[in-house]
């Protein structure tokens, strides 16, 4: 992360969480993982916004506007 020059980072926030074969994870360790980049991105200087749970266009339109 520190040898790029992002202005941001677009981070979604979690969907509820749903047990399936494919996921490695509990819920609590999506979190943990969840705010462990939040942190990562902050401390290198890279401001973080969080993408609220909507559609898929939904999600688009707040990144796009956030721009």
């Amino acid at each position: 992360v520190r040898q790029t020059s992002y202005q941001v980072a677009f981070l979604p926030d979690l969907l509820p969480f749903e047990a399936d074969a494919a996921r490695t994870e509990d819920a609590e360790s999506a979190k943990v993982l969840h705010e462990s980049l939040k942190r990562v991105y902050e401390a290198s200087g890279i401001p973080v916004v969080i993408v609220p749970v909507g559609t898929i266009e939904e999600r688009v339109d707040f990144i796009l506007a956030s721009l």
